[in-house]
């Protein structure tokens, strides 16, 4: 539990493991800073062909604000493993049924993962893209949570979360090195902090279970708005979306059932912004991110 990440300019973090009867969580810890310290928790989720550690920024921002925050690798990213039965890690990512990434259960064993890691107060989920949808899971199978953010949440029909899976499936790399000139290539600079930690991300990513987030889960968004009208969820969620026009997921058109499903002024737009705000507009999505949980 003492592994550090590499320095970066913002902060360092503790990998950390976490045993539940079917699969072991591979996480990263950011300690509060302890003169801002505030008593409050964070679990930050990352989105489809990401790890923890892509999660690096907001964290490291996070914990300087007085957070304690811990992000997961979510199953079939980064260190995360499915056990087998007797308790061994799944050497094989790819012969992992692939029922095991629908959202719901995914947001079960979410929850038992909240419980089991015995955090001071319940947590609030900060998701990003698939995690933002496996956090809204987790409020619908009532995990023990504050409040939730979903960050561009993946607002798509089935035929469109096939395309953006097979599209990221392509851009997966055996190794570090084609992974950063991949990213490269796709526009992020070589002078970029996360660079290291994006292309690791795309060396450990299992195309089934990218492909399982997309056809186990691909009912679109209506049924799931059905979903949510009838769990009738009490906690808190608020929505963080990007510009469609620059890329972002959430379109126009479903901004009013957003805002009649989850609330007046719960749902927060970023113009300018595309599918990943916490990077293209980084000081803009933490100052608004503090105005929705202060």
């Amino acid at each position: 539990m003492a592994q550090s990440l590499p320095a970066d300019p913002i902060a360092t973090a503790q990998r950390q493991s976490l045993d539940l009867p079917e699969i072991r969580f591979s996480l990263l810890y950011w300690r509060a800073t302890d003169a801002a310290r505030n008593g409050r928790e964070a679990l930050l989720l990352h989105g489809l062909g990401g790890t923890a550690a892509t999660q690096t920024p907001v964290g490291a921002a996070l914990a300087e604000r007085g957070w304690s925050v811990r992000a997961l690798d979510l199953p079939g990213h980064g260190w995360t493993s499915w056990l087998t039965p007797e308790g061994v890690p799944v050497q094989d990512p790819e012969s992992v049924e692939p029922a095991r990434y629908r959202l719901d259960g995914l947001g079960r064993l979410l929850g038992d993962a909240i419980r089991a890691l015995g955090l001071s107060r319940p947590p609030v989920l900060i998701g990003h893209s698939w995690g933002a949808g496996v956090a809204a899971a987790a409020v619908l199978e009532h995990a023990p949570l504050e409040r939730a953010v979903l960050v561009e949440p993946p607002f798509l029909t089935a035929d469109a979360s096939r395309s953006v899976a097979e599209d990221l499936v392509s851009s997966l790399r055996p190794d570090t090195v084609s992974a950063a000139e991949h990213l490269v290539s796709q526009g992020m600079s070589v002078e970029d902090a996360q660079l290291a930690y994006a292309a690791e991300a795309l060396t450990l990513a299992s195309p089934l279970a990218i492909r399982s987030a997309a056809t186990e889960n691909a009912y679109g968004p209506e049924r799931f708005l059905e979903w949510w009208r009838r769990s009738r969820p009490r906690a808190r969620v608020d929505v963080i979306a990007g510009d469609p026009v620059a890329g972002g997921l959430v379109p126009a058109i479903a901004r009013p059932a957003l805002t009649m499903l989850l609330g007046r002024g719960r749902v927060h737009y970023m113009p300018g912004a595309g599918h990943t705000p916490q990077a293209s507009h980084f000081n803009q999505y933490m100052e608004l991110l503090a105005r929705i949980l202060r």
